[in-house]
């Protein structure tokens, strides 16, 4: 029914939101954590902070999650996303940015 539907969802968003730090925009998750999780919350858990680092929907970006938690973890490493969406990696962490319109 919808109501399990809703429940397992609100789960699903428990479970996100305990995996990364601090709030929008400036969310952060250890890449080495990012890197331990299932495929299917790696990709819930990139689309959220995607999404909360450019202040609305930001379809594309949880197909690249793994393109994502493949970015090298000791030096400034950054991968442009789909909507406008940039992820940096610096001393293993993971953070997403909103691209300024000359960045492409």
């Amino acid at each position: 029914t919808s109501e399990i539907l809703r429940d397992e969802a609100a789960v699903l968003d428990e479970l996100v939101l305990a995996l990364i730090s601090g709030e929008p925009p400036t969310q952060t998750i250890s890449l080495e954590l990012l890197r331990a999780q299932s495929p299917a919350l790696r990709r819930l858990v990139v689309q959220r902070m995607a999404e909360g680092s450019v202040g609305h929907l930001a379809p594309g970006v949880a197909r690249r999650a793994d393109d994502v938690a493949g970015l090298g973890p000791n030096w400034p490493a950054m991968l442009d996303l789909p909507s406008g969406v940039r992820a940096i990696v610096e001393r293993g962490i993971l953070r997403f940015v909103a691209r300024r319109p000359a960045d492409g």
